[in-house]
């Protein structure tokens, strides 16, 4: 049995997601997702998003392969320290946890790998295995089953009028997707300094001409502070506002529309909406040291 770890926001759980497919469909074994910290009191962010916002895609998740009183059961023991997996070995069948991140509770076998890296001889892996990680590397979307899972990451519909007047415009412009992660970022020390997004805006200008930037942050009120010392004028910006809680994917589906797109940090919701990205050209400036 394969089994993949999913949690966090829409962009781990998407990659984590990418992951257990190609698992599947490179290795043609199922791999369910253990969408178990889902079920806690205060599950981050917006909870498990992947079908509301991917109508195409096919995840298996955990929760659904045991009857509603055995997931019941296993959520309280895990709430009590034993990990779902520990769960499985203690009751006689024995997992080898494949990890590429911390944080895993297991006292059996466990083999630590390097994170974030491309190693398509997992899919290949014999017994009963529990992926433990974010995967977060374009080659397993846009390897040899890219036109596949594409399809299963195709947006619903964009809603509302606003947003479809900022697809408009993004379409009619010479668009620049701008992403400020702040907020849980400024507090871990991951947020990237207004520097660091001049630079990546100077870039840009030296081969993109008329450009204009549509910002998408959760700290506005820094972005607009701080929009001349990152060298942008105020007529070349357009704040993309109002998309939040369960709407904060709709960022993503613009960004993905964008026609360029500057990355200053290592947010996954960023670099995924540079991966699914549709545009024939797109002109990124890469400042995170990831593959695009």
């Amino acid at each position: 049995m394969k089994i993949a770890l999913c949690n966090g926001g829409l962009g781990n759980q998407t990659f984590q997601y990418i992951f257990s497919r190609f698992i599947e469909l490179a290795g043609g074994s199922c791999c369910y997702l253990d969408d178990s910290s889902f079920f806690l009191k205060e599950a981050a962010h917006n909870g498990f998003e992947m079908r509301r916002v991917f109508p195409n895609c096919r995840p298996k998740l955990l929760s659904e392969y045991f009857s509603e009183d055995v997931w019941e059961y296993m959520l309280q023991r895990q709430a009590g320290g034993e990990h779902i997996i520990q769960q499985w070995k203690n009751e006689g069948e024995d997992f080898t946890v494949v990890a590429e991140a911390l944080g895993y509770q297991y006292d059996g076998n466990i083999v630590k790998i390097p994170t974030n890296e491309y190693l398509p001889w997992l899919a290949g892996a014999e017994g009963n295995i529990y992926y433990f990680g974010y995967w977060i590397n374009k080659n397993y979307l846009k390897g040899e089953f890219e036109k596949i899972l594409r399809a299963e990451l195709e947006f619903a519909p964009l809603v509302g009028e606003k947003n479809r007047g900022y697809e408009r415009r993004i379409t009619e412009t010479n668009s620049v997707a701008l992403h400020v992660r702040r907020g849980d970022f400024v507090e871990i020390g991951w947020d990237s300094s207004v520097e660091t997004y001049a630079a990546g805006v100077s870039k840009l200008r030296e081969t993109v001409s008329d450009p204009h930037f549509f910002v998408f942050s959760d700290d506005m009120e820094w972005c607009r502070e701080n929009l001349k010392d990152m060298g942008i004028r105020a007529e070349e910006a357009t704040f993309v506002e109002g998309n939040r809680g369960i709407d904060s994917y709709i960022d993503m589906q613009l960004m993905a529309c964008c026609k360029n797109i500057i990355l200053a940090t290592s947010s996954s919701f960023a670099y995924l909406a540079t991966l699914l990205n549709r545009n024939e050209s797109i002109f990124v400036v890469n400042g995170t040291g990831r593959e695009v």
